[in-house]
């Protein structure tokens, strides 16, 4: 392996072959390849019914990251780094489990069946257009009723728990999810990417620099590791009022960073 002063030859580093993968899913991956088994591996956040395994570390976070890396070297340098960088997106510790919408919707339906209630019968939603509420009316209090006996039946033989309290709710374009990875976005940019920036050649590094490199993509799973489970308490009492279309205090728990919209009707 080649070295003057420190500083490792990049070309030299990847004859050891590939140790960064910074995407969801690529053939040649050597561990990891299923992400949501690597979640439920993992063990982390909520792994019930209809649960959604989120990259804390998005893959488009990554990808918006290092669009300043315009030129063809610079680009090259910025894969080169990610091919030799001891690293995969799909590892446990950058899993986190997360309910859906429907996870909470169920669960409350059979919170309030255990307590003798009737379960959660869906609001009517006038004039609101989103698919997924559309389809959301069209349950019948008959269903909800079956999912909420389907959960309480399922409570004492279940490995994960059916209970989604205190989680953000997973959705790729709502619900928080892209003003969330946009700020890890600005964090890779800020504190990662801007470590080759410093480099006096695009094909050469030094040590320290990719020893930090990865060492701050642990640091930043971390720290959004936090941020998704510290949104706040939720409860049946505060889902109840996502029915007020001019009610904004609501679903500050339930997302996974601050939108700029009523998740629900916008």
């Amino acid at each position: 392996m080649s070295s003057t002063d420190d500083h490792l030859d990049i070309e030299e580093l990847k004859k050891d072959g590939r140790k960064g993968w910074f995407v969801k899913e690529a053939d040649d991956m050597p561990q990891y390849k299923k992400y949501r088994r690597s979640c439920k591996d993992g063990g982390r956040g909520f792994l019930g019914p209809n649960f959604g395994a989120h990259h804390i570390i998005p893959q488009e976070s990554v990808e918006g990251s290092i669009e300043d890396f315009k030129t063809a070297e610079e680009k090259q340098q910025i894969e080169d780094i990610k091919y030799i960088t001891q690293y995969i997106l799909n590892n446990p510790n950058n899993m986190l489990g997360l309910p859906t919408f429907w996870s909470y919707n169920a669960w409350y339906a059979a919170v309030r069946l255990q307590s003798g209630g009737q379960g959660d019968v869906p609001a009517e939603y006038p004039g609101l257009s989103k698919g997924w509420m559309n389809s959301y009316q069209e349950v019948t209090k008959d269903r909800w009723r079956q999912w909420g006996e389907r959960f309480l039946a399922g409570i004492s033989r279940k490995k994960y728990s059916p209970d989604p309290s205190h989680h953000p709710i997973h959705a790729p374009v709502s619900w928080g999810h892209l003003e969330y990875s946009k700020q890890v976005k600005s964090r890779l940019k800020q504190q990662v990417w801007i470590l080759l920036k410093r480099q006096k050649s695009k094909h050469k590094i030094s040590k320290q620099a990719l020893q930090t490199i990865r060492g701050l993509l642990v640091q930043i799973e971390t720290a959004f590791h936090a941020h998704l489970t510290t949104r706040g308490a939720t409860s049946p009492e505060l889902w109840e009022r996502r029915k007020d279309p001019t009610d904004s205090g609501w679903y500050g728990p339930y997302t996974m960073s601050n939108p700029k919209k009523n998740p629900i009707w916008g």
